[in-house]
């Protein structure tokens, strides 16, 4: 026979393991109206210390299968003086003009990168 000691503490931890809110949502490259990049742009670049020095050398749109839009690629990363520093890899996610999630700097790069190549592959894990 099985005695718990800690019938909270497993419960928690129950909790923690078996309920994700995350959903696996399918994914495919779109093209978008010239009005959605300008808006997507100005979203990413506005994360910058010089959003007018921000260039995207590359820029992807990809639909997802809940609705939402994914915007993957590179930039310039501008200091305060608008003197490019590098390119970052940045990753968006949005639904009818609203950012869901954003991540277009040094810190987040790894990530973006990583969530880029999911959505590339068709298919991304949301929150």
């Amino acid at each position: 026979m099985i005695t718990v000691r800690f019938p909270f503490a497993a419960a928690i931890c129950l909790v923690i393991i078996g309920c994700s809110d995350t959903t696996r949502v399918a994914t495919s490259q779109t093209t978008a109206a010239p009005d959605e990049v300008f808006w997507a742009k100005n979203q990413l670049a506005e994360q910058t210390a010089a959003p007018g020095a921000v260039r995207f050398p590359r820029f992807e749109v990809y639909a997802l299968s809940n609705g939402d839009r994914a915007y993957c690629g590179d930039m310039s990363l501008p200091n305060a003086a608008g003197h490019i520093l590098g390119s970052v890899p940045f990753y968006m996610r949005s639904r009818a003009g609203v950012v869901k999630s954003i991540e277009a700097d040094v810190s987040s790069a790894e990530f973006a990168r990583k969530t880029c190549a999911d959505v590339r592959k068709g298919s991304l894990r949301i929150g």
